[in-house]
């Protein structure tokens, strides 16, 4: 999520799309990340530059669906 929200923000986008979530309906819990864990310290926005080489992410885990 925070790099689509860091994507999102440099174009200056207002809306987003997603497809083919139907690919994950085989998975019981879908992992998102939410964050990332950069020395320690953990930060919603999306690292850049060096940061980015040792950022490692955070993880929640939702429900799955069932098959489309």
């Amino acid at each position: 999520m925070p790099a689509s929200r860091y994507g999102v923000f440099m174009q200056g986008a207002d809306e987003i799309a997603l497809t083919k979530l139907g690919v994950l309906s085989y998975m019981d819990k879908i992992p998102v990340c939410v964050a990332y864990d950069i020395n320690g310290t953990i930060t919603q926005r999306f690292p850049v530059g060096n940061a980015l080489a040792i950022a490692k992410p955070v993880f929640e885990y939702h429900s799955g669906c069932e098959p489309i």
